[in-house]
């Protein structure tokens, strides 16, 4: 069997052509930069009524007033919630560490951020939280 050399040096540039194609197009943008990904999960802790941001290395809790848990029930309300935390709530208001050892850290946020950095974002939800039942009577 004869195998014509010319078509092989052929067929090996087109292949290398193509490869190196294949390569730059998907590592690069024309600038030479490289593509950047990341993500970001949301997850309602009802044990503490915490909203939960998700990160590639950290996780952001936050604490919900009442309206706010009442509100994140519903899918309009959880993506709104969600949003508001990514706008006026991380890196605006201050961070406390939370260890993953902490007791009081509950059950699904401590498998959320098993591998991540944890931080309480602190809110004065305590004056907003508790609006009167409208099923209490306003007058004795």
């Amino acid at each position: 069997m004869y195998i014509n050399m010319a078509n092989v040096h052929d067929i090996l540039q087109i292949v290398i052509v193509c490869y190196v194609s294949y390569v730059v197009s998907g590592a690069h943008t024309t600038h030479g930069e490289h593509t950047e990904t990341d993500s970001m999960r949301f997850g309602y802790d009802p044990v503490l009524h915490h909203l939960v941001a998700i990160t590639t290395g950290t996780c952001f809790i936050v604490p919900l007033t009442h309206d706010e848990r009442d509100h994140i029930k519903s899918t309009s309300g959880l993506e709104e919630m969600e949003v508001k935390m990514m706008r006026e709530w991380i890196g605006q208001l201050p961070e406390v560490r939370v260890y993953h050892d902490d007791t009081h850290l509950p059950a699904d946020t401590k498998r959320w951020c098993a591998t991540r950095d944890i931080f309480l974002l602190e809110r004065d939800v305590k004056a907003m939280t508790s609006p009167k039942s409208p099923l209490v009577s306003v007058s004795p």
